[in-house]
């Protein structure tokens, strides 16, 4: 699927849209890669937007409807499960920047508000836990994951 290219104003879009309900539940929308055979490995799935060379590239928008009856959806970044080697990992950076005087990007995390003005019990605000993992092995040597937690270096 791919939409159409342009000279001079935009490339056409590509949307992805799931059917709507006027009573139930809306569509899923899935973007999966198929399982590999049993030598192989299974397809990636990229979300990448295009490179700009007069502005800003595009970004990417992770982000769960909000709910007037009920909660809203969660977000979740899993790596998959393996058996042999090291598990995956989920990585988030911070973008580059080549200007002169400008910073990196930073990355921001922030527990929910509790955003509800009732008198008696308004709510709480959500938390921010960071952990490292657990350690299941037996062996004296078997270790829980770290939490490190590092400034950045400045180069004179």
């Amino acid at each position: 699927m791919q939409s159409g290219d342009s000279i001079v104003g935009s490339g056409g879009s590509v949307s992805l849209l799931s059917g709507q309900s006027f009573q139930g539940s809306s569509g899923n929308v899935e973007i999966i890669s198929k399982d590999a055979g049993s030598s192989g490995v299974s397809g990636h799935v990229s979300l990448v937007t295009g490179v700009s060379s007069g502005g800003t590239s595009g970004s990417i928008a992770l982000s769960t409807g909000s709910a007037s009856d009920g909660a809203s959806g969660d977000i979740t970044l899993t790596a998959g499960i393996g058996d042999y080697g090291d598990g995956g990992n989920v990585l988030i950076n911070g973008g580059t920047t080549t200007a002169r005087a400008q910073s990196g990007g930073e990355i921001v995390i922030v527990g929910g508000e509790g955003a509800s003005s009732h008198t008696s019990d308004g709510g709480n605000g959500g938390g921010v836990t960071v952990a490292g993992g657990i350690g299941r092995g037996l062996g004296l040597n078997d270790n829980g994951g770290s939490v490190n937690v590092m400034g950045g270096n400045a180069y004179a």
